[in-house]
């Protein structure tokens, strides 16, 4: 592959997915690690890119801006489904568990919808509706104002709502993980929702991929140390997988 393709390649990749870390371009272009460096630089001179640690991101990537809901639901979704397998299996019959609005989290339906005596608690209506059909498993949806265009439930009566309870385990999701800062999300609507679901909770569990590791979001929900799991997909560098493990996070590499 000469290097006007490469370059082109890399471009694409990374616009679909935002981030790509080095590891992932020489597995994709079956090169060595020195090309990928030299065609990353060459991008990034012309703009098109922004280097990060490890890997590259979009160039001018807007922090405050939330993709659509069919944007998200339609990324990564290979990703998403072996998050959701992952995650399915810390979910047992006869317990209580939170399941947090967002695409990811929706990705955990399809492996707990065989459990029996589940309870379930959402303020995501596309979660609700998926669950309909399972004879073993109660669903109770928040309440809240609904946000339109997201198919979530959100505001001070959601919150209030789940504050109200205890569960064995959440499932939360974010839009980027900081490692010294913590969890950030695009959202400020969501903040106080996922605060009480995060103190509902036993055991949380955040589900991201690991392009969350390099994102940017502007608003902090928690620090690392009220996340007890991490599950996340092998294209986290494992220097940052071992940081987790150091400060006592469970990691789940799906």
């Amino acid at each position: 592959m000469i290097r006007d393709e490469r370059l082109e390649k890399i471009t694409e990749y990374v616009q679909n997915r935002h981030y790509a870390s080095v590891r992932e371009l020489m597995e994709l272009l079956k090169v060595s690690k020195a090309t990928v460096r030299r065609d990353l630089e060459l991008l990034s001179r012309s703009n098109a890119v922004l280097l990060t640690r490890g890997g590259v991101t979009c160039e001018g990537k807007d922090k405050n801006k939330e993709l659509a809901y069919n944007e998200k639901r339609s990324a990564n979704t290979l990703e998403k489904n072996r998050l959701g397998e992952a995650a399915g299996r810390l979910v047992r019959s006869n317990s209580t568990v939170i399941l947090d609005a967002g695409t990811t989290t929706r990705a955990i339906v399809p492996h707990i919808r065989e459990l029996t005596g589940l309870n379930l608690v959402t303020n995501d209506l596309m979660i609700a509706a998926d669950l309909n059909t399972c004879e073993g498993v109660n669903v109770t949806v928040t309440g809240g104002q609904l946000r339109k265009g997201f198919f979530t439930l959100r505001g001070y009566m959601a919150a209030d709502f789940v504050r109200s309870m205890r569960a064995d385990l959440a499932f939360v999701g974010f839009d980027a993980l900081d490692m010294r800062a913590g969890c950030f999300i695009t959202n400020a609507d969501e903040v106080s929702l996922k605060k009480s679901i995060i103190e509902a909770a036993d055991k949380v569990v955040a589900v991201l991929d690991h392009t969350k590791f390099h994102a940017t979001a502007f608003i902090s929900v928690c620090p690392l140390h009220d996340i007890d799991v991490v599950v996340t997909d092998r294209g986290l560098e494992p220097d940052l997988a071992q940081t987790l493990r150091e400060m006592g996070i469970e990691v789940i590499l799906a």
